[in-house]
């Protein structure tokens, strides 16, 4: 959904470009306000993936803070991790993983 916003964004931008150059600024008004539309279309849709992005981001960075310890740490924060994940998915993962 994102790219096809971002793909059309880039039409339009496209098209404003080719209107502000031919001097046609009526038109030229239309197509800013309708760049305006799609970008915030687009800015409302990263919104909603940046917080799913963020959250994976921060698994993988648990993951490798796995990796590099050992022992009693390695096991504590497995723990936590169980713990933030507890009743989702990622907790069955740890499980299966680490367990």
């Amino acid at each position: 959904m994102l790219t096809v916003h971002l793909a059309e964004l880039e039409q339009k931008v496209s098209e404003l470009r080719v209107t502000v150059h031919a001097n046609k600024l009526i038109e030229s008004q239309s197509l800013s306000k309708e760049c305006n539309d799609i970008a915030r279309r687009v800015h409302t849709a990263w919104l909603a993936v940046e917080r799913e992005v963020s959250e994976h981001q921060e698994l993988v960075y648990a993951f490798h803070g796995l990796s590099l310890v050992t022992g009693d740490r390695r096991a504590a924060r497995l723990e936590a991790l169980k713990a933030r994940y507890k009743g989702a998915q990622i907790e069955l993962l740890l499980v299966r993983l680490f367990d």
